[in-house]
This record gives C-alpha cells, sequence and structure tokens, in this order.
C-alpha cells in the first residue's frame, strides 16, 4: 500500500501550474445590510487594488493565484476573504468603534486562519483536519473561567479527572490511567507536557490572555509527532496590534479573589505582549467516602499564577510561559491514608524561538527550539510528612525547508530530535527534605529523532494534502504515522472532506520505567507505541446567518497502554505493570451549529454522540465503559446596547463506573455583562452564576477500579464571580 502513496507524491511533485486571470465581484455592507462606499480592496501579496462604488458593489480582476483578499475602510474594522473557486464574495464590516460583544460576524469567524491543523494556516473551510474555534467574542460572551470549561462546550472533547490528577482533556472518549498524555497541548504552536508522565496543564495559561482556543479532532501525529494521539488543543495568545493595555480583578464566593493585566507593545520591528495572572479560592468543601471506608471533608479548588510573554517580529517570534497551579485530589489511592484533600502542586517553565527566512522567493527555512521543564509536587500521607516530587524537562529542535512554486502546490520536508530527561521521582519525607526512594527514575533519559513531509496541491475545486512522519528512538526503534486529506470546495461558502489519518503515542518515561521499590508499580521497557487509525467525512456549510460541521468517522485503536496485574519475574509475584492492550474501535457523529444574528439573537448547539466495543476488555475493564455515548452543550446571547446576557448548558449522558450506573448530568450557567466609559477607558462588569443549581457532575473512577469507589466529583460546584475590566 506504500508504493502507490509516494508514487502519487512523485507525481504531484512533477504537474506543472500555469496561471490566469479570474473576475471577482460582490457587495460591501454593514450589519444593517446598508451598502459601504469607498472600500479599498486589495488582493494580498499583490498591487492591484480597486474600491465599492456609492452601493458597496464591486468588480475585480485578479490572477488566480491570488488567494485572499483585503478590505479596509477609514471607519470600519479591516476584514478579509479567502478567494477560493467562488466568483462571489460579499463581505459585511463593522464599525471601528463597535463596543459590542456580537460585532463578528459569521464571515469574520469563518475567515480566521486556523494554524493548528497543519504546517499553513488556513480558514476552516480549507483546513486539512477536523477542527473547532473557541474564539475571543466567543469567550467573552460566555465568561468561561478557564481553558477546561470552554473544552466542555466542543463536540467529540471533554474534560476528565482521575483521583491523582484533575481537568484532563480527551478526545472522542479515549481515556488514559491517571494522566493526560493522549491530547497534545500547544501555546501559539509550541509543545508543552511533562517529560516524565505526559500530560501537559490547561490550567497553565489564564483566560483574560486567550484570543482564541483552536481544538483538533482525530490523529495529529504526522504533524506534531508523539502525544498529539487523538487530538491538540492549540491555545493562541492575544496580539498587540488588536488590543490595548488593560488590568482586570475579580471576586466571588469560596474565597475566590483573581487579579491580572495585559500590556501590549507595538514598535517597527514586532509585536510584544505581556501579562500576569493570580487567581485563589478557599474551595469547595463537601463529604467524601474513601476507598479505605474513611469519610472526611475535601476542599476542592485550582490556585493558578503566570506570567507569559510573546514577541511577534518579522523573521521570528518568542515565547515563554511560567506558571504554578495548585489543585486538591483524592490522594495516590483514593483515600485520607494516602494523601486525600492535601495539595498537589504543579509548576512549569516554557521556553521557545522560532524564526522563519526566506532564501528565495519560492524557498523558506523554519527552524524551532522548545525549552520545556515541569514539575509536580503531590502528597502521599494523611499528615503530608511524605510527599513525591517528579521533575523533569524536554529539549526540543525541529527545521524544515519549504518549497511554494505557486498558490496551487507547496512541500515541506524537515526533521526533529527531541531529548527528554527525568530529573527524578523521588518520594521524600517533607520536614527535612530526605529522599526516601528514587523509583528508579534519577537521571532517566531518552532521544527521539523523526523525519516528516507535507505536499499539498490544488487542482480545480480538490486540494489534496499527503504527509508522513518517521520515528525512531532506542526503546520503541521506529515508527511510521501518514495522513491524507481531500477538500472539496463546493462553492465559497461550502466544502466536503475526506481524512485518513494515523497516529501513534509513545510509552512515557513513566511507563518505562517507574518502578517502586517493593514492585507495587513496575514499569516495562518493551511497551509498544499505541497506535489508531482513523477514517473521517466532514460537511461544512454557512448560510446567511447559520454555520455547521458535521462529522462522522471510524476509528481504530491499537496497543492501549495501561497497569494490568501479571507476574513479574525479577519480583517473583503478581505485580501492577504497564502492558500493552487488545485492539478496539470506535464510530461517532459531531455536529456543530452556530448562529449569527445581532438584530435577534447568537446562539450555539453541539452535539457528540460514540459508541466503542468492548475488544480490549481486561476483567470487565475496558475504555468505553466509562464513556457517554452522548453529550450536548448548547448556548444563548444578546446584545443590547451596552449590557450582555448569555446562558449555556452543557449535558452529558449516563455512562458505567466499576460497580453500577452513572447517571446523566447537567451543568448550566449564567453570565451577565455591561460596559461603559469613563475618562475615555472603556471599563467592563461581568457577573457569572456557574453550575447555577449545584448538578453533581461525577466522573467514573476508571484507573484503580478497586472497593467501594464507583464515580468521584468532577470538581465544579455552584460558584458566583464578580469581575471588573478596565482597558487602559
Amino acid at each position: 500500500m506504500r508504493h502507490p502513496f509516494f508514487l502519487l507524491l512523485l507525481v504531484l511533485n512533477c504537474i506543472q501550474i500555469f496561471g490566469q486571470n479570474k473576475t471577482i465581484s460582490g457587495t460591501i455592507t454593514d450589519h444593517a445590510n446598508n451598502g459601504i462606499a469607498d472600500v479599498n480592496i486589495s488582493a494580498k501579496g499583490t498591487s492591484l487594488t480597486t474600491k465599492s462604488n456609492a452601493q458597496g458593489k464591486y468588480t475585480f480582476e485578479i490572477s488566480t493565484e491570488v488567494t485572499t483578499l483585503e478590505f479596509t475602510h477609514p471607519s470600519m474594522k479591516p476584514s478579509s476573504a479567502t478567494v477560493g473557486f467562488m466568483d462571489v464574495i460579499d463581505v459585511i464590516m463593522a464599525p471601528i468603534e463597535s463596543d459590542e460583544i456580537s460585532d463578528m460576524s459569521l464571515e469574520d469567524l469563518m475567515n480566521i486562519k486556523i494554524s493548528v491543523a497543519s504546517n499553513t494556516a488556513d480558514n476552516l473551510y480549507n483546513t486539512v483536519s477536523t477542527v473547532s474555534v473557541i474564539d475571543r467574542k466567543t469567550i467573552e460572551k460566555y465568561n468561561y473561567r478557564n481553558v477546561a470549561e470552554a473544552l466542555q462546550s466542543v463536540p467529540g472533547f471533554d474534560v476528565y479527572r482521575t483521583y491523582l490528577k484533575r481537568n484532563i482533556p480527551t478526545a472522542r472518549g479515549v481515556l488514559q490511567d491517571n494522566y493526560a498524555n493522549k491530547v497534545l497541548l500547544m501555546i501559539n504552536g509550541v509543545s508543552t507536557w511533562n517529560a516524565i508522565t505526559g500530560e501537559g496543564c490547561i490550567d497553565r495559561i489564564n483566560m483574560a490572555d486567550v484570543e482564541r482556543i483552536e481544538i483538533l479532532k482525530g490523529p495529529s501525529s504526522v504533524i506534531y509527532g508523539s502525544n498529539a494521539f487523538s487530538g491538540a488543543i492549540n491555545v493562541v495568545l492575544k496580539e498587540s496590534s488588536d488590543y490595548v493595555n488593560s488590568t482586570y480583578g475579580t471576586v466571588g464566593d469560596n474565597g475566590k479573589i483573581g487579579a491580572g493585566s495585559q500590556v501590549f507593545l507595538k514598535t517597527d520591528g514586532g509585536n510584544l505582549f505581556i501579562s500576569g495572572n493570580l487567581e485563589t479560592e478557599k474551595g469547595y468543601s463537601y463529604t467524601f467516602h474513601d476507598e479505605l471506608d474513611s469519610v472526611g471533608k475535601i476542599n476542592e479548588y485550582i490556585k493558578t499564577k503566570n506570567i507569559t510573554a510573546s514577541m511577534q517580529a518579522k523573521n521570528y517570534s518568542f515565547l515563554a510561559n511560567y506558571y504554578q497551579a495548585d489543585e486538591s485530589y483524592f490522594g495516590v489511592t483514593p483515600s485520607f491514608k494516602d494523601g486525600a484533600g492535601n495539595v498537589h502542586n504543579n509548576e512549569g517553565f516554557l521556553a521557545s524561538f522560532t524564526s522563519n527566512y526566506d532564501l528565495t522567493n519560492v524557498l523558506k527555512i523554519k527552524y524551532l527550539f522548545n525549552y520545556d521543564w515541569n514539575q509536580r509536587d503531590l502528597s502521599r500521607t494523611e499528615n503530608d510528612a511524605i510527599r513525591s516530587k517528579i521533575d523533569g524537562y524536554r529539549l526540543t529542535n525541529q527545521a524544515s525547508l519549504a518549497y511554494s512554486p505557486t498558490e496551487l502546490f507547496s512541500a515541506e520536508m524537515g526533521g526533529s530530535t527531541e531529548y527528554k530527561i527525568s530529573n527524578c521521582y523521588d518520594n521524600y519525607f517533607a520536614p527535612t527534605d530526605t529522599v526516601i526512594t528514587n523509583n528508579k527514575m534519577n537521571n532517566v533519559s531518552l532521544k527521539t529523532y523523526s523525519a516528516f513531509a507535507l505536499i499539498n496541491y490544488t487542482i480545480n475545486k480538490f486540494n489534496i494534502t499527503l504527509g508522513s512522519r518517521y520515528t525512531y528512538n532506542d526503546l520503541f526503534k521506529e515508527n511510521l504515522s501518514s495522513r491524507i486529506t481531500i477538500v472539496y470546495r463546493i462553492n465559497e461558502k461550502s466544502s466536503l472532506k475526506a481524512i485518513y489519518g494515523e497516529s501513534f503515542r509513545a510509552p512515557s518515561l513513566f511507563e518505562q520505567y517507574f518502578t517502586t521499590p517493593t514492585f507495587t508499580v513496575a514499569g516495562n521497557k518493551n511497551l509498544a507505541p499505541e497506535k489508531s487509525k482513523s477514517f473521517e467525512i466532514l460537511y461544512l456549510k454557512s448560510f446567511d446567518k447559520l454555520f455547521v460541521q458535521a462529522t462522522v468517522y471510524h476509528a481504530i485503536y491499537q496497543n492501549s497502554i495501561s497497569r494490568q496485574k501479571k507476574f513479574y519475574a525479577p519480583a517473583n509475584k503478581i505485580v501492577s505493570i504497564y502492558k500493552n492492550g487488545h485492539q478496539f474501535t470506535a464510530n461517532g457523529i459531531e455536529t456543530e451549529i452556530k448562529y449569527f444574528n445581532p438584530k435577534l439573537i447568537d446562539g450555539y448547539i453541539n452535539f457528540n454522540y460514540i459508541i466503542g466495543n468492548d475488544e480490549d476488555k481486561v476483567d470487565d475493564h475496558y475504555n468505553f465503559k466509562y464513556v457517554p455515548q452522548y453529550s450536548c452543550a448548547l448556548g444563548l446571547s444578546k446584545q443590547i446596547q451596552q449590557f450582555s446576557v448569555s446562558s449555556s448548558l452543557n449535558l452529558k449522558g449516563d455512562s458505567k463506573g466499576k460497580f453500577g450506573n452513572i447517571d446523566e448530568a447537567y451543568m448550566l450557567n449564567f453570565n451577565l455583562g455591561f460596559f461603559h466609559h469613563i475618562a475615555n477607558k472603556k471599563i467592563t462588569h461581568s457577573f457569572s452564576a456557574k453550575n447555577i443549581t449545584n448538578s453533581e457532575y461525577q466522573i467514573p473512577e476508571y484507573v484503580r477500579r478497586e472497593k467501594v469507589i464507583n464515580e468521584i466529583p468532577y470538581g465544579y460546584f455552584r460558584s458566583f464571580v464578580y469581575s471588573i475590566k478596565v482597558e487602559l
């Protein structure tokens, strides 16, 4: 099967593209459907321009190689549109002085350049992956307090917890024991995850700093390598060209206090964004019944601090992020004896440098360096005297060469090296900082090498993208993952996509090496990478005020890694050892519907249905036993002059735990906003009531599956928060 694949790559490389002209026409209006005269229309990358007439109409002859039109007017916000294959492009523009949250039109949203889907940014219609976007306007409308809350509105995505870790993002129902290393987390396209256990911390970025969240669903290893197994999250930071300096403060029940500031600097050399944020709370107290039959009080909280800097220049960018996230948890086993109710500390620092230079008009070189350090410190005993410290870092170098002779053909090839090291996984006596055991994790390291190639070709209304990534390290030796996407652009506002993708997840250092002195848990250096394959069909369509994206897929998962009770020869007894499991499959449907009508109401409704088999069953334990078959998220929002109001509802179907069923659950939220000006400074007030009914949002306890615990609380109870933001 490989030979036709590479033969097609060779054929595409040999095709010659010839340009010709085409005529674009359309009408430019405001939200009241009034024509806008004297709008300057330019063909991006050329000197061609034209203007709209008194009725807002225009006609523009351009080369077929032009991909984007840009629209500017002294009193309106700039806009752009992808040319595609249509001859008619209508645009709605918003006034510069507009303060309305709902002033982003459907056209603006659909033309956001999505960078998470491939190595080349494109809009939703043309992206080569299954992508959802939570833009800044949506974040403000529904006052999402953190990334975890926003992700729960996305079909095919959810946020779980285990007794050991909170806020674990999952994609398409694929679970992971304890940690979150099957969904890759990125900040401005730069990956970040714990070098030892593999999870990324979605609490390291404050929502006040976020421009949008791009969510990629399905296998993504060809683009991003290991850990992008079932999906990827790219948190895009604000850019200084679009914002002004601001500061904010929050107060709420259960001791919630928060404050932060964002500073934007713009020079001829580039843009700089700097932010600092602090969020703390006393927490919500409730009664917890642990697995040893003890009953006591648990306080649920997440306390975060972060400092972020992002610099964007013509040929390079720099990103730095430092964070602390202290969270409640249920102990190394879900019991008060083993630390339930004590603090779980997370800390990390990310620094990356990216550069790109044009060697010629058609040849570009890119380079990325990334340093990613993370540490976790967690309690192991009721009196908190014994704790564990998990400390490690990653160094990544990646270089690639991009060739784009025309707008219709591009190719990129490159390679990367990743060095990850475990400094320690120490159990230590906290009062004297004395190490008790290192669990065979001191100074353990592993180098991984990879090479990748991507080719994109457009012919008539078809866009074809092919790619492969080859990965090698000394333990699992080698892996080859490939993908192909065919996008059929039906017209300017609709497209059909077919995707075949392969993915892998390399075993973490923890799974390979971690072994306790008494062999209660043993690592396994012979683990094979987890693998997945998926077949997806997507349909995207936008109407006058409506956008629809529907996806159906079939997924195959192989070599899933989990702890199993097996005989372990070095200990001469039965122990919990990491092993590869059996293949299992799933079928799913994901739909997104967005409605934009500032005169009436804005809203969305997202639905997810998934059903998986039990072919990976071990002792009545299998992945999709713990996953609801359906979930639904919907929201409504309305702007009335200076006031805004919104409400959202998340509904999850019933599922199963070790000992019984878990009922369906819902979470209802309400938000009220108001803005005004004092001394030409915009001041925005918002009030939020989260989980108004205080619903018991329960998560199956799918990791240990022992004794009395069937489910654990999600950790987000009813809360009330007021915030004020001042634009300086």
